[in-house]
Formats: structure tokens, C-alpha cells, sequence
């Protein structure tokens, strides 16, 4: 499938280059390592775990912040990275986000600048076994962190 060929509103021209070099890498990991993997967890009733360090090893948690080691792309980008995710799992697509919006951004955006370049600058490539419970994490760190 190219990327235009579904393009039924034109929008492909619009894009940036980075906005479809995030798109292509999104796309390219779906069909690398997601789709293959989805259907036997599906089957076994587990969420896919041994995902999520290449998840932030490419960068789609929060990649719209721009400190702290954050790619700092578009909030297109984003959705486009998010529509990709999606097309394979809405799990995988919810964590993203969850983990990005409600834990990465709150530290972002509430955190001592302290706090948020220590915390903020690991946790887009956060491990499997940090991010298992999906935002816990982020929430545990969140409750030492002087606001």
C-alpha cells in the first residue's frame, strides 16, 4: 500500500516531510512487528508487552514535547503516528496515548523543572517493565514530586 493511494481527501500534500518521515516509521513498524504479533496475543488474551520498549525506542510517547529528549514533531504528526498505531491494535494506540498524555504531559507540565527533565527524559523510552501498567508509572513518580 503506498501512502496515497487511500488518500481519498488529498491531504498527503499537505504533510511535512517530517510529518510523513513519522508516519512512514510508524506504518513501517506496524507492519514489521505489530501485525504479526497481534492476533496470537489477541488469541492468548495478553496484551502485547514485548512491543512497547520499540514503542519508545521510535519515539510515539509524547513526541509533540520538545524538551527533555522528546522528538518535539507536530500535533499531526502525532496523529498520524497514533492513526498508524491504531490500525493494528487500539490497545497499542491507547497506551501510547495514555502514557504520553496523562503521564508524560502532566510531569511536563506540572512538574519543578527538577523533576520533569529527570523524569520526563526517560520515560519516552521507558521499558516494558515500566510501562506495564500503562501510566502507573509515571503516577508513582508524579507522588514524590513537589508541585
Amino acid at each position: 500500500m503506498t501512502p496515497t493511494q487511500f488518500d481519498y481527501y488529498a491531504i498527503e500534500e499537505l504533510l511535512t516531510d517530517e510529518e510523513r518521515a513519522a508516519r512512514d516509521r510508524a506504518r513501517r513498524f506496524v507492519q514489521e512487528e505489530v501485525l504479526s504479533e497481534i492476533v496470537p496475543c489477541h488469541r492468548a488474551g495478553k496484551f502485547p508487552e514485548q512491543l512497547t520498549p520499540r514503542m519508545g525506542a521510535l519515539g510515539f510517547y509524547a513526541p509533540y514535547l520538545k524538551e527533555h529528549g522528546c522528538a518535539g514533531l507536530s500535533y499531526t504528526a502525532y496523529g498520524l503516528i497514533m492513526q498508524e498505531l491504531e490500525r493494528a491494535d487500539s490497545g497499542l494506540r491507547s497506551l501510547a496515548s495514555v502514557q504520553g498524555a496523562l503521564a508524560i504531559q502532566a510531569i511536563h507540565s506540572f512538574g519543578t523543572c527538577r523533576a520533569s527533565a529527570s523524569v520526563v527524559s526517560h520515560l519516552p523510552n521507558t521499558d516494558t517493565a515500566q510501562i506495564r501498567a500503562g501510566w502507573k508509572p509515571a503516577l508513582d513518580v508524579m507522588a514524590t514530586i513537589t508541585f
